[in-house]
Parts: structure tokens; C-alpha cells; sequence
């Protein structure tokens, strides 16, 4: 386990110290916003991306940063600012390379990537606690898939009018029909993995905005899913229906609204984290090891109780192994007692 170590009797020691910093909204007058490249990693191409940055721009204080995802058919372009709410803000729009920006795949690198973009360029401006995404239609598919697979990386998403089901997108676009079960066994591991719905679990955390145009029955259907499902976890969220066919409702004030309510938590009490892949089997303080099963769903919860907040309890299903990165930021004392399934580890 990183971040200490485990005594025979279940007592972790700490011995690391972190703090979380929280900074709000900055004022600041707007710049003019550009087309921006990096050279991908991944075939040595320019792939281009719009980038915004305030104007004065103090490379040495943390902004946040709002990740905006375009929808399919298009490809990016300078960002907009939205008014007085973006003031200070870092935007960015990656280029989701492909026909169809699903915002899998490369799609899913260009993203990260023109973050470590940022990041390698003002190593001091990016407030980590402050980073959000949002988009609508396809770009509404990617601002909900990234956080609820990446968990840890964002502050609040805002997604609209997009797709959380991905067996019934792949079933209706691609497939021979509506039925399920006729996609393939090795695929629809992979479509599950990724698809918000069935890793709503992951949301625990994340502050959602979710919009809807209601003349849109496709996004009003596929709200009403993902809504369903985060009801029966108990998690809370924010519903946003407006008037108006697709994308119609896509309202970037409210959105920026939203997103200056909300920092990050770098340290929750409370990790949820459901993956059948162990490339998305990390959040917070928590990580899945080993999966019991290949491609086969794995849930851990890990909990900080006590009225010291000395004990961690952890409830663990569909793994063979997990490590826990403790540090002093999560717990009142200096050694704490493990749980798993109800056993002291």
C-alpha cells in the first residue's frame, strides 16, 4: 500500500503531508483566442487545438480550466469566452480527430494531451482542483464518459444532450439491430466499460450538470437513463431540461454558473470505483491491482470512518487485488485500521 505501511495488526502508519488549495473565480480582461498544436506521441502529426488564456495571464497563479468537446461533424476552433462568468479562465477545445469525435480512443489521448499541454507550458497556472469539461451531442458524450472514467481529474462536467448508453448507440448506429445481445462478446465488455450508465458508481464524487433539450428525444431518453440510475444510487446531481430540439438547451452561462460553485475534493472520504479495465481502475486515493475476472466488472468502495477518522472500511467485489494511497490529508491520527469485507486486513 503506498503511503505507508501495514503492521500485522491492521495499523497503517502515515507519514506524508498534503493540503488542498481552494481559489475562486479570478476577474480579468479576455484575450484573443487561438489554434494552438502539440505533436502527437502516438504517429508524430500536428494535431491542432483551440486555446483561450486571460488577459493579463499570471503564469504564477492557478486558473481553472474549462475543457470545451465539439460535436460530431465538426472539428475545433478558437474558443469563446462567456462573458463575465469566464473571465480568468483557461479554455481549451481539443480536436476530436476521426469521423465521429466519440471521444474514444486517440479522441480520449488528444484530450488528456493538450492538458499535459498546458500543464508543460505554464507549469503554474493550472489549478488542478479546478478543471472541468463539458460539450453537447457527441461532445455531450465525451463530458459525461471522461469524468465518470477519470473521476479524479474533473471538478464538475457538464454534459448535453448526449449518449450514456453505449450498447443502445452501437446497437442503433452500427449494429445489425436493437438487440443487445447481438453484439459482439469481446465488444460489449468494451462498450460497457466506457459507458456512463453502467459505471454511474464512479460519479460519487463529481458534481454533474446534466442538460436536455426536450425536443430531443434521443438526449431526453438518454437523460432520463442516466438520471434513473444515479437516483437508485442516491447521488446527487443537477437536472437541466430547456426547450428545443437537439442541442437547442445548450446553455454555456449556466454552465459556467455551475462550474464556479464547485472545487474539486483531492481527498474524499468516500472513493466508489466500478472498471472492467485497468486502465480506467484508478481514482483518488484508491486503485484495482487485479481483476478476479478479464474484462469483467470490478467495484471497490473505500470508506473513512471513526470518530477520529481512524479506520478505513472497504468493500471489495470482482478484484484480486487493490492498493490504497494513504496520506495524512485523509485521517485525524497516525495509524488507522483496515477493513476489508468486513475483516481487519
Amino acid at each position: 500500500m503506498r503511503g505507508g505501511s501495514i503492521s500485522r495488526k491492521g495499523i497503517v502508519c502515515l507519514a506524508v503531508l498534503a493540503a488542498a488549495i481552494i481559489v475562486l473565480c479570478p476577474e480579468a480582461a479576455f484575450a484573443v483566442a487561438s489554434m494552438e498544436y502539440y505533436i502527437s506521441e502516438v504517429d508524430g502529426s500536428q494535431q491542432p487545438f483551440g486555446l483561450y488564456l486571460p488577459d493579463p495571464f499570471d503564469t504564477n497563479v492557478p486558473h481553472p480550466v474549462a475543457i470545451q468537446l465539439h460535436g460530431g461533424g465538426v472539428r475545433a476552433s478558437p474558443p469563446s469566452p462567456v462573458g463575465e462568468l469566464s473571465r480568468g479562465w483557461i479554455i481549451v477545445t481539443p480536436d476530436g480527430r476521426g469521423e465521429h469525435a466519440l471521444w474514444f480512443g486517440l479522441q480520449e489521448n488528444d484530450v488528456f494531451r493538450v492538458l499535459d499541454e498546458i500543464r508543460s507550458r505554464y507549469p503554474n497556472a493550472v489549478d488542478e482542483n479546478r478543471i472541468y469539461v463539458t460539450g453537447c451531442s457527441a461532445g455531450g458524450f465525451g463530458s459525461a464518459r471522461l469524468p465518470f472514467t477519470y473521476p479524479d481529474v474533473f471538478a464538475a462536467a457538464a454534459p448535453h444532450d448526449g449518449c450514456y448508453d453505449f450498447y443502445w448507440w452501437h446497437t442503433q448506429v452500427w449494429g445489425p439491430s436493437g438487440n443487445v445481445n447481438e453484439l459482439h462478446p469481446i465488444r460489449a465488455p468494451l462498450l460497457g466499460g466506457v459507458s456512463p450508465l453502467y459505471v454511474a458508481e464512479n460519479a460519487r464524487n463529481l458534481n454533474l450538470y446534466l442538460g436536455v433539450s426536450t425536443g430531443d428525444s434521443m438526449g431526453t431518453s438518454e437523460a432520463n437513463k442516466l438520471r434513473n440510475r444515479l437516483n437508485e444510487l442516491a447521488y446527487a446531481y443537477s437536472y437541466n431540461p430547456f426547450p428545443g430540439g437537439h442541442c437547442a438547451g445548450y446553455r454555456p452561462s449556466e454552465i459556467y454558473e455551475f462550474f464556479c460553485q464547485h472545487v474539486r475534493e483531492p481527498n474524499p472520504a468516500q472513493v466508489v470505483l466500478k472498471a472492467n479495465h485497468l486502465k480506467y481502475g484508478s481514482a483518488f486515493w484508491v486503485r484495482i491491482d487485479r481483476l478476479a475476472k478479464s474484462m469483467e466488472f470490478a467495484t471497490i468502495e473505500a470508506s473513512i470512518t471513526g470518530k477520529e477518522k481512524d479506520r478505513v472500511e472497504v468493500a471489495a467485489s470482482g478484484l484480486l487485488q487493490y492498493t490504497l494511497r494513504l496520506t495524512p490529508a485523509l485521517f485525524g491520527k497516525d495509524e488507522i485500521s483496515l477493513y476489508t469485507n468486513g475483516e481487519l486486513t
